[in-house]
């Protein structure tokens, strides 16, 4: 019973070596994003592109070339490619949501 508070709280409270981890990371990403060329946060900027486009694909454009060919306005020779869940994975690590 003892373990698991406290297992608890340091789950909420983190030691003091976390917090200062915690602090330097928060230092090192001020620096980056005071930066005149913002090169560190650009590449952040890519990515979210890349998965906005494979999330736009993936729940849209996909879609709509499937309905698209039914109706018969053309026709596939195959069915466009689904994206796997690694899209997914990526946007969770960019948004800072944990999935287990």
């Amino acid at each position: 019973m003892f373990s698991f508070f406290g297992k608890l709280i340091r789950r909420i409270l983190p030691d003091a070596d976390e917090r200062q981890r915690i602090k330097a990371q928060q230092a090192q990403d001020n620096r980056d994003m005071s930066k005149s060329d913002n090169r560190a946060a650009s590449w952040r900027n890519g990515i979210g592109w890349v998965c906005v486009i494979g999330m736009a694909y993936q729940l849209i454009i996909r879609d709509l070339l499937i309905w698209g060919s039914k109706q018969g306005y053309y026709t596939l020779m195959t069915e466009p490619p689904e994206l796997d869940g690694r899209i997914w994975s990526l946007v969770f690590g960019m948004l800072g949501i944990e999935v287990f």
